[in-house]
């Protein structure tokens, strides 16, 4: 008769289930151990421009990794984020933050829908950068908005409005010397940015980068 044990120290331990606050096409978001933390999930997928999403194996962990380098390296200019730290090589610890509705986008170089909309050439140049705000809003080309469409649904107040276009100009001057250094040129960027509350309840608010800065961002 065969006669079967499992030492104390191997016997399965059922896991904990996190509770999910969002699911998305390439992450996951859930709540965090500590109070006031979120952890964010790169997934092992891609969607492609005609907006179909494909398995792409170690795209989780390049998307992680890429996105804690440049959020460190703002940090270090003093560009406030919501990183905190990674804790695998598709997981990071992030502040809890309340979204903004909308994204801002910046356009070193005219080229995509920024051509189209405008009717002229791809890559043309620019005098400079354009800042703009954009709806979060899949399949449709329609999205961009203004700041007086910011201010007038109270959704940011018009010193944040002006806070936005300047830490947007200053992360993308940092952005831009990044890949110049490694030989390559961004044409644009999209941005996310979230309110962070402080835990007394009593300080101002404050806008904070956000989401991540992996690849498909740019």
């Amino acid at each position: 008769m065969a006669i079967r044990f499992l030492a104390p120290w191997l016997k399965s331990k059922k896991r904990t289930r996190r509770p999910q606050v969002f699911e998305g096409l390439t992450k996951s978001l859930f709540q965090g151990e500590e109070p006031g933390t979120y952890t964010l999930q790169f997934k092992d997928q891609i969607e492609s421009p005609d907006y179909v999403l494909h398995p792409f194996p170690g795209k989780g962990a390049m998307a992680n990794r890429f996105s804690e380098l440049l959020m460190k390296r703002l940090e270090e200019v003093r560009v406030s984020t919501h990183f905190l730290r990674s804790v695998n090589m598709y997981e990071q610890v992030v502040k809890s933050l309340e979204m903004l509705p909308f994204r801002v986008v910046i356009h070193n170089k005219v080229v995509g829908d920024l051509a189209l909309r405008l009717g002229i050439p791809e890559f043309s140049e620019l005098e400079r950068p354009i800042i703009e705000f954009h709806m979060k809003l899949r399949h449709d080309r329609d999205k961009v908005i203004t700041a007086m469409h910011l201010d007038a649904l109270n959704w940011v107040r018009q010193y944040e409005i002006d806070y936005l276009y300047f830490i947007a100009g200053r992360i993308n001057d940092n952005l831009v010397g990044q890949f110049q250094g490694v030989g390559l040129r961004l044409l644009n960027v999209n941005l996310e940015f979230g309110r962070h509350y402080m835990p007394n309840g009593l300080e101002e608010t404050l806008l904070l980068l956000a989401d991540d800065l992996a690849p498909e961002n740019f």
